[in-house]
């Protein structure tokens, strides 16, 4: 593994439309991958792109599929036209991310 892949938290990565959403500023939007210092969101409008620079701070309340809440604040540390990354400086719990795997596992299950 090279220094630049490396993590220091395990990140959920969801399939399109299973995961959790990110509400801030009166908008929703959805969310790629958490773990519990970092989220990456997906962009679809390009306002909120050209409004967000490396840098910015980002808080808002993070709407999981089994409809609990949670609050994060963090910076933005890249943004693509599509997407933007934000680490946290008020982390999600680390029960919150085992049980979201959980969760998202026997969805998976499910459908198979």
């Amino acid at each position: 593994m090279t220094q630049q892949n490396r993590r220091d938290h395990f990140r959920i990565e969801y399939p399109r439309n299973s995961g959790p959403s990110l509400l801030t500023l009166g908008h929703t939007i959805p969310i790629l991958n958490v773990s519990e210092r970092g989220i990456k969101l997906l962009l679809s409008t390009g306002p909120l792109t050209r409004h967000y620079k490396v840098g910015s701070k980002l808080a808002g309340f993070i709407t999981f599929q089994t409809g609990e809440r949670v609050f994060v604040s963090g910076s933005v540390i890249w943004t693509t036209p599509e997407s933007l990354s934000l680490k946290l400086s008020i982390r999600i719990s680390y029960q919150l991310i085992l049980s979201e795997q959980r969760r998202l596992i026997t969805q998976l299950r499910q459908q198979a």
